[in-house]
């Protein structure tokens, strides 16, 4: 992993020109390649700024660079989302939550044998919803993980390749639509989900 501390000399050196003692810089934990050559990347809180610098110490202008940046700013992004959404979902009791539902809706239609059929139909409804939730949170778990792989990985080995980044993206695409979609299924089924509960309130179980 890199760290500032562990930076070639020359490269610190050079590095200098680019911020004000009042600022502190900090380098991302691994190197970017791309085209086949590296890049640091470096941020100065509290000042906005960034600077990318290739592994030579020379700071290349904007316009030569910029598919470097978007490289970089999109993998950076994406680790942001991991770790302070992704982690949330992920979330073990979540899983717990939705399987204890699944099997909530299941003693239901054992124990009520007879019950109007648009009860019934909206019970059928909640239990599919219930299964979707466990599919995609399924999906949100197993796409943070890998994110969470590839991000130490690639600490590890202190090296952000272009492919990198793309599997990366993939995976935060994959757990921010699995999530999306959990909110919308439950939206879509509000109607059914009210109608089993105050069926089941009525005959005095509570859910």
């Amino acid at each position: 992993m890199l760290r500032m501390s562990n930076l070639p000399e020359e490269i610190k050196s050079n590095l200098m020109a680019y911020y004000s003692k009042k600022e502190k810089p900090d380098v991302f934990p691994s190197k970017f390649e791309v085209n086949g050559e590296c890049y640091y990347f470096f941020t100065f809180a509290p000042a906005a700024e960034q600077v990318i610098m290739k592994a030579n110490g020379e700071v290349p202008w904007h316009d030569e660079i910029s598919n470097v940046a978007l490289i970089a700013t999109s993998y950076n992004h994406s680790i942001e989302v991991t770790a302070h959404i992704g982690f949330k979902w992920a979330n073990p009791e979540r899983m717990k939550i939705f399987i204890s539902l699944r099997d909530l809706l299941e003693e239901i239609e054992q124990h009520f044998k007879e019950m109007p059929i648009e009860v019934r139909e909206s019970l059928h409804v909640y239990k599919r919803l219930a299964k979707e939730l466990i599919e995609k949170q399924r999906i949100i778990e197993n796409s943070v993980e890998d994110a969470k792989k590839l991000w130490d990985r690639t600490n590890e080995s202190e090296l952000v390749r272009e492919n990198d980044q793309k599997v990366m993206r993939a995976y935060v695409v994959e757990t921010v639509q699995a999530g999306y979609r959990q909110n919308e299924a439950q939206l879509e089924t509000d109607s059914d989900r009210n109608t089993v509960e105050e069926f089941v309130k009525k005959k005095q179980i509570l859910i």
